[in-house]
């Protein structure tokens, strides 16, 4: 998520709204924070350090401010400002393809044994609601500062473009961890879980405990996980148990003992 705590904040706002009016406040995100649901405490306590931006700040320190000279270098470097001229639309959606392949990689390279320890506070909520998302180690914040800065330095485009692929994305990012569910297989809009939005129970299924789930569904777009190899559909009323079980009551801990045992 690449918006400003305040942009980021907003949209959550309205999102968890919407909820509340669609599924009624006891089975709402709203309803489970306090003594009712330890993991989404967590979560709150994770979207204050987003709020505050406490993470942005312990990010730049753990990382040693490596990731913003990266993109400083990236700015200065590599603007190329492919799409300067382009289209909206076009430029929106390139900006798409090309952001979305990329996380898609920089997402499977966070499961790899080097950034799993950084990744793993991620997979450590037991149950999704939609502040799960800002659930992420300090140093993600360097590492999507550089994805973000790589794609829009090389692509260009306009604020508008850029502003409005990441509150699109953002939208998407806190609907893809909640509880809710878009099964649109057995519809006319079946191409669109299967080839260009992963649905909620999808992304629920990349973080399940079970071996065979482990390593899929990386993507925003499932079609890199189909070229890739990694894509996995979820079974109609699959249950998944969630987590890999690490620090749940917890939250500072894992940001200062990423690899310990």
């Amino acid at each position: 998520m690449a918006l400003s705590p305040v942009g980021a904040l907003l949209i959550a706002a309205l999102l968890l709204a919407v909820e509340v009016g669609l599924k009624g406040y006891p089975h709402s995100s709203f309803a489970a924070f306090g003594a009712k649901s330890p993991s989404a405490n967590v979560d709150a306590f994770y979207m204050f350090l987003y709020a505050s931006n406490l993470k942005n700040s312990l990010g730049l320190m753990i990382s040693f401010g490596i990731g913003h000279l990266i993109h400083h270098w990236i700015v200065v470097h590599c603007s190329l400002g492919i799409l300067a001229n382009a289209n909206f639309f076009v430029s929106l959606a390139a900006l798409a393809i090309v952001n979305t392949f990329l996380f898609y990689w920089v997402h499977r390279i966070m499961h790899s044994p080097l950034f799993w320890p950084v990744h793993k506070v991620h997979h450590s909520a037991t149950e999704m609601n939609l502040i799960t998302n800002f659930r992420n180690h300090p140093v993600n914040i360097t590492i999507e500062v550089v994805l973000y800065a790589t794609s829009t330095a090389v692509l260009g485009g306009s604020f508008a473009v850029s502003i409005s692929y990441y509150i699109l994305n953002g939208i998407y990012q806190l609907l893809a961890h909640s509880n809710f569910s878009w099964d649109l297989r057995h519809t006319h809009f079946a191409f669109i879980q299967n080839w260009l939005l992963l649905a909620p129970e999808e992304h629920r299924l990349h973080h399940s405990q079970a071996e065979p789930h482990w390593h899929k569904n990386f993507g925003v777009v499932p079609i890199w996980d189909r070229i890739f190899g990694t894509w996995q559909e979820c079974e109609q009323n699959e249950a998944l148990i969630l987590a890999c079980l690490i620090c749940e009551t917890k939250p500072c801990w894992p940001h200062f003992r990423v690899y310990g045992k």
